[in-house]
């Protein structure tokens, strides 16, 4: 026959197993909130690299983009501008430095308003332009 449990021996593996059932309850909530701020801190990290990554990327688009300003000076023309900056005075070097969109608004889309005191963007030559082969007039 099963052996009858006395009503102490009852209530004290109810207690235990209370206990036991709260220990476990607690330990399984730590654990959920570490694996949380774990994640958090995996989610923190990746966040970090990824805008340190932006922030490198743009400094660099920054460096790349550092234009050149020129004031323009009494006499000066397109083509001494493209002399000057590019080494070639033709008309795709000067005109490469008028339809940059700063100089052109600036001068108002006509670039017979160069004038004294405008202070112009020297944009990076093109790769295009830079390729340009010399050509020689025929004599």
């Amino acid at each position: 026959m099963a052996e009858k449990k006395s009503l102490l021996n009852k209530v004290i593996d109810a207690v235990s197993d209370r206990d036991e059932k709260a220990a476990a309850a607690a330990a399984a909530k730590a654990k959920a909130q570490a694996q949380i701020a774990a994640n958090a801190r995996a989610k923190a990290a990746v966040t970090k690299a990824k805008s340190a990554k932006i922030f490198a990327e743009k400094e660099a688009v920054a460096k790349a983009l550092e234009l050149k300003k020129h004031v323009v000076q009494q006499g000066e023309t397109w083509t001494h501008l493209a002399q000057k900056y590019y080494g070639r005075s033709i008309e795709p070097f000067w005109r490469f430095i008028f339809d940059y969109p700063t100089n052109k608004a600036l001068v108002g889309g006509d670039y017979k308003k160069l004038k004294a005191g405008m202070e112009l963007v020297i944009p990076e030559l093109s790769e295009e332009l830079k390729n340009m082969p010399i050509v020689k007039p025929i004599k």
